[in-house]
């Protein structure tokens, strides 16, 4: 995928070089970093984390110590709830699973969230089925020993190239356009506008389609009816490919914040 993001963080901010594509910073806990990174590098997007699951944030840390598997859900859900778009979750590439299933069990389905994991030893990649073999991430934190200032050693991750969004107007619901029946199975490609964080899907029949963002998030299958529509997140995708898995009406679809 091209485009991808490089992300510096450090508990010395004083160690953070200029020049990458965004920062990392702590909002609590012993390492409250990120007012002192938001004003190094102004103008250049810094994603918050909190330690403490009560604590307003873009994401929260869950690992030994912070927030724990269990506590994820409540976190999320009182994000969503105050309106932030895509919380952040980081956690090994590990507790990946883990984290989507309770997250899962308490109803905030995976394109509800990002997910920033951390994977050492295997290069720098973003976790996916055809990298590493974990579940899709949104970024990976794949290093922990990267070039900073003062001869010191700080962390990189890689991140999507959608995952702060783009800079846009607000996206009316308009220009409805139209998925043709398929003929032997072959994919109907989408470009995706600048902006747009989700697709919904209409059909008048019972029909059932598969949505392919690529590497950005697994295929996921949506079941379309009558008086019905049916959306998915974009998760930061620039394109994607619908295949149609049973039916023969059009689908309708529209492209939204």
């Amino acid at each position: 995928m091209t485009g991808e993001l490089k992300m510096l963080d450090s508990i010395i901010p004083a160690n953070l070089p200029p020049g990458a594509d965004a920062y990392l910073g702590y909002v609590n806990g012993a390492w409250p970093t990120y007012d002192t990174v938001k004003a190094k590098f102004p103008g250049v997007p810094v994603l918050s984390l909190t330690v403490l699951p009560g604590a307003r944030a873009d994401g929260c840390d869950c690992e030994t110590g912070d927030l724990t598997i269990a506590e994820v859900p409540g976190w999320v859900r009182a994000e969503l709830d105050a309106g932030a778009l895509l919380p952040v979750v980081y956690m090994g590439a590990a507790n990946m699973r883990p984290v989507t299933a309770a997250l899962g069990a308490a109803g905030i389905a995976r394109g509800r969230v990002r997910l920033l994991s951390a994977h050492y030893g295997v290069g720098k990649h973003i976790c996916g089925p055809n990298t590493c073999g974990y579940p899709q991430a949104n970024g990976t934190q794949f290093t922990d020993t990267a070039p900073g200032l003062n001869g010191s050693l700080i962390d990189e991750s890689l991140l999507s190239a959608g995952f702060f969004g783009a800079p846009h107007a607000p996206l009316l619901e308009d220009d409805m356009l139209l998925i043709n029946p398929v003929v032997g199975g072959e994919p109907t490609p989408l470009a995706i506008p600048n902006g747009a964080t989700r697709l919904r899907f209409y059909c008048h029949a019972d029909t059932v389609i598969r949505v392919d963002f690529f590497a950005v998030q697994p295929a996921v299958n949506l079941t379309l009816s009558y008086g019905n529509s049916v959306g998915v997140d974009t998760l930061g995708a620039e394109c994607a490919q619908v295949y149609r898995v049973s039916g023969d009406a059009q689908v309708a679809y529209v492209a939204t914040t």
